[in-house]
Parts: C-alpha cells; structure tokens; sequence
C-alpha cells in the first residue's frame, strides 16, 4: 500500500501498520523498533494492515522469529513498540509517479529518518506554498498538476521542517536531495 516495491530499504524488513497508527498513509516509511520475548528489531512501514487492531502490527517470519522464537505456537504475540528514527544511509529521495506532468503532480518522499506529514508545493520561489494531498497509496498528487519547474518542501510527522526548500526541480523527473538533514536548504540533482 505504500507503493515502495522499487524502493530497497537496505537492512530494513517491512511490517505493516494497523488501525489508527496508519495515519492515512503517513506511516509510510516510519521505522518502529519491536521488542518481544526474544529480542529487538527495527522495521520500516511498507504496508497496511487493515485487519489489525490499534497496537498490532504484522511481520514477516524471518522478524518475528527474532522478536519471539515461540511465535508459531502463540499465534498473536506480546511486544512493545515505538517509532524511531530511521537509519538511513544518502539523502532524501523523491520518486514521481509514472504520468507526471505540468497538468499532474503526483510525488513520493523517500529515504527519510522521520516519517512524512506534508509536502507543500510552491510555484513563485517560495513566496506562497499549497499543500499537496497524500493519497492511501503514498503519493501527494495534485490533479491539475502545478506547470513544468516547482520548489518542494517537507515537513515529518514531528513537526521538523525536514529541509527549508527544494529549488526548481523539474517535475517530470526523479531526484534526490543533497542532505538529510532539517536544518539545511536542499539543492536537487536528478536521479
């Protein structure tokens, strides 16, 4: 549902989110530390679990094993869990839907430590900023689209401004940041 099957988030495996921690999709990407019986883990959001209650996620075997040997007999299984920072190596990605034009926005932040909340759209360098509607399938798309040369801003679910702005990539490509960090201005070179 979060629409990463090109994207390898290296040394991380998946767990899906249920209930009202999905956030309308803005779990995407969000990395949670398990902790269970046997151990700890730390897996990054890649899809929903609709049929999951609040607090119950959904691992793959080979996590779960590691979290609680005994799973296969228990069936649902006590753990903890918190969002944490991701440990990501490079810098923020941003990945335009297929179809992409000046009359249709559709992008996806990617690589990120913190999980995205907004992506804002400016077309006047920066003088005003639209917000970009996130979908269930974890693009921000704006069907009128917003012309050929945007600026690009983020903000993660904690509030921190991931970076100041994005200057004039095209939107028909794909790119990546310069930085990962939220207190720098962010350049783009394309992918």
């Amino acid at each position: 549902m979060c629409s990463f099957s090109d994207y390898p988030h290296v040394g991380l495996n998946g767990v899906a989110l249920g209930g009202a921690q999905w956030f309308g999709a803005a779990g995407c990407g969000a990395c949670i530390k398990i902790t269970g019986a046997s151990g700890s883990v730390t897996a990054m959001v890649n899809d929903q679990c609709p049929e999951c209650n609040n607090n119950h996620l959904d691992l793959d075997e080979a996590y779960a094993a590691k979290v609680d040997a005994n799973f296969r007999t228990k069936g649902i299984f006590d753990i903890k869990w918190e969002f944490v920072p991701c440990t990501v190596s490079g810098n923020l990605q941003f990945k335009n839907k297929e179809g992409t034009s000046q009359w249709y926005f559709a992008m996806q932040v990617r690589n990120s430590r913190l999980p995205i909340d907004t992506l804002e759209v400016s077309t006047n360098n920066g003088a005003s900023w639209t917000k970009v509607n996130r979908e269930p399938y974890n693009f921000f798309t704006a069907y009128s689209g917003f012309g050929e040369v945007v600026d690009v801003r983020v903000t993660s679910t904690t509030a921190s401004r991931l970076f100041r702005r994005v200057s004039r990539c095209q939107v028909a490509a794909s790119f990546r940041a310069l930085s990962n960090s939220p207190s720098e201005c962010i350049l783009c070179t394309f992918l």
